[in-house]
């Protein structure tokens, strides 16, 4: 039998896009857990607040960074 090798996760840097508006909480609070979740995962996460988006982040699909 071959022995399976775990990837770690994530092996790229996280980008978070946080619905709602920049600068309001749900940003704040994406801010802070990507803070958290830099120091335990040891990649960079991004927190992309897209100001004017109303919502609309959906109609980009995902992408790695």
């Amino acid at each position: 039998m071959g022995g399976a090798c775990a990837q770690t996760f994530p092996s790229k840097p996280v980008r978070i896009v946080p619905f709602g508006t920049a600068g309001g909480p749900i940003d704040a609070i994406a801010r802070i857990y990507g803070k958290k979740l830099q120091q335990r995962w040891g990649q960079p996460v991004i927190v992309e607040a897209k100001p004017g988006d109303a919502g609309n982040w959906l109609d980009e699909p995902p992408r790695a960074v």
